[in-house]
């Protein structure tokens, strides 16, 4: 079995054979460099198909609206209704816009199942339930505050985003194909 140690070792030896031969392979090499099965490297952005200028601002729109939806309104519908009409009239528009706007939906429909559940039961055990209802609200709160903000700083650089604690209700739609006749 071989350790740690020795894998350094021998990665060192590989790294300064290449160094000293000017970027080619050392002669002492049998064959192909063995490859790890890990990959270290995460992609820089992961970007969602098309997704134009005027795309990316109107996804933008669609992460600030709904957070301030959320925290001036103080109610569970309507910051439900911003990305629902969004997804409504901006339909058409590029698959990048449309991840945005199903990843806000499901956030906020599971935002509303949580806000619904805790009073629910709240009422049920006659007030003692707010005591894990309301910090579990200012949690999410917190959530939406620091993901929203996130969802906008990606959809500015053009990068798909998933919002945390999300339950997937609404599922991504392919898109649609036409046949020729």
């Amino acid at each position: 079995m071989t350790t740690s140690l020795e894998l350094n070792r021998e990665l060192d030896s590989m790294a300064n054979d290449l160094i000293a031969s000017d970027g080619q392979p050392s002669s002492r090499s049998s064959g192909p460099a063995p490859t790890l099965p890990v990959s270290f490297s995460r992609p820089v952005s992961s970007t969602v198909g098309d997704f134009p200028e005027s795309d990316r601002q109107l996804a933008m729109g669609v992460h600030i609206a709904s957070l301030s939806a959320t925290l001036f309104s103080g109610g569970l519908f309507l910051p439900v209704l911003v990305p629902l009409l969004a997804k409504i009239v901006l339909k058409d528009n590029s698959q990048g816009l449309q991840e945005h706007v199903r990843q806000q939906l499901n956030f906020q429909i599971t935002l509303a199942i949580v806000a619904v559940v805790g009073v629910i039961g709240s009422v049920m055990t006659l007030g003692i339930g707010l005591f894990a209802f309301v910090p579990i609200m200012l949690f999410f709160l917190g959530v939406e505050v620091v993901a929203s903000i996130k969802g906008t700083l990606a959809a500015q650089r053009g990068e798909d985003y998933a919002f945390p604690f999300t339950m997937e209700i609404i599922k991504e739609t392919p898109p649609v194909r036409s046949f020729p006749r």
